[in-house]
């Protein structure tokens, strides 16, 4: 598992690299034995992921206090060793080859490369996540999705290596780059995390009695997306419960209010809106937030943009241009 594609440098100081890492990738500062000349990077976009393979040819260490902010990090060793260090989890984690860790948006990381050391990341967008999160509990929660900070080792997770194989693959082939089906194995791949490593997710064993009760509450709001006015009220008098009933159930099932897993509904539903429509058909973001009852339009961008990294207008741009 190699990427082949999208050679940025091949004979490089350290230092070269990380500034194409800051303006591209993430923002981190680097500190170099030697500073010589045998870094390598490569880099490419599949499409809303971001593929890198860097190898310093010296030991350095990459420190990031603040955080990748808007991605997920998921870095694995195919050569040499990476020391992982997460001030904030009180964790310290020494990968080897075919081992690999999920290193969390806002996590302050110190990365120790050996000068053998060859890695591989992908870089998955809040947004990417948050869909698939919202999707397969249909919420995200307050604090954002948390992977566990635990190494894994890809032997382990036989099915995962060979979803990341066939990423590499076809990101090799230069062929799907940009396309629909891009797409779909990059959201194939976020589900997959979501299935194969411990998060902060609890697990879908739902009563049967509330899988229905949430089915029809499910049905109820998208039918009713275009209602700026949809309430808690609504959904309590449609289920034919207390208000007090509904938000309790909402707590215990969703962990979220009726109002926030409303909007995040509604804001789904837009994005797919977008994403699904033939070319032409959605003209402006105006006329879609306002079609799906969004009134107040500096609200619902921010909104839009918390929950999928981007702003409604960058979505329907990247929408325009996939479909020339």
């Amino acid at each position: 598992m190699l990427l082949k594609v999208g050679k940025v440098f091949a004979k490089a100081s350290p230092h070269e690299v990380s500034s194409y890492v800051q303006s591209h990738i993430g923002n981190h500062s680097i500190e170099a034995s030697r500073n010589s000349s045998r870094a390598t990077l490569n880099y490419c976009k599949f499409g809303n992921v971001g593929l890198g393979q860097v190898a310093y040819g010296e030991r350095v260490v990459v420190s990031n206090t603040a955080g990748l902010r808007h991605a997920y990090h998921l870095q694995m060793v195919m050569g040499g060793s990476c020391e992982v260090r997460l001030p904030s989890k009180s964790s310290a984690h020494i990968l080897t080859p075919g081992m690999g860790i999920v290193i969390n948006p806002n996590d302050p990381a110190h990365l120790t490369y050996s000068d053998d050391c060859v890695k591989v990341i992908v870089r998955l967008p809040v947004g990417l996540i948050n869909l698939c999160c919202s999707d397969y509990l249909g919420y995200v929660p307050s604090d954002g999705l948390q992977f566990s900070t635990k190494a894994f080792n890809l032997e382990e997770h036989s099915l995962f290596s060979k979803l990341i194989e066939l990423l590499f693959l076809e990101a090799n082939s230069e062929q799907l780059t940009g396309l629909p089906v891009s797409s779909s194995i990059c959201s194939l791949l976020a589900n997959k995390m979501l299935e194969s490593f411990p998060h902060n997710l609890p697990a879908f064993s739902t009563p049967r009695e509330d899988v229905d009760f949430f089915a029809s509450i499910d049905a109820y709001i998208d039918a009713h997306a275009c209602l700026d006015t949809l309430t808690a009220a609504d959904l309590a008098r449609y289920s034919n419960v207390s208000l007090r009933t509904l938000y309790d159930r909402f707590k215990k099932i969703k962990g979220v209010t009726p109002q926030a897993y409303i909007k995040v509904r509604r804001l789904r539903k837009i994005y797919r809106h977008i994403h699904s429509s033939s070319a032409g058909r959605v003209r402006s973001v105006t006329e879609v937030a306002m079609d799906f009852g969004f009134t107040h339009l500096g609200r619902f961008s921010s909104d839009y943009k918390q929950l999928f990294g981007e702003l409604p207008s960058e979505t329907l741009r990247r929408k325009s241009l996939r479909d020339g």
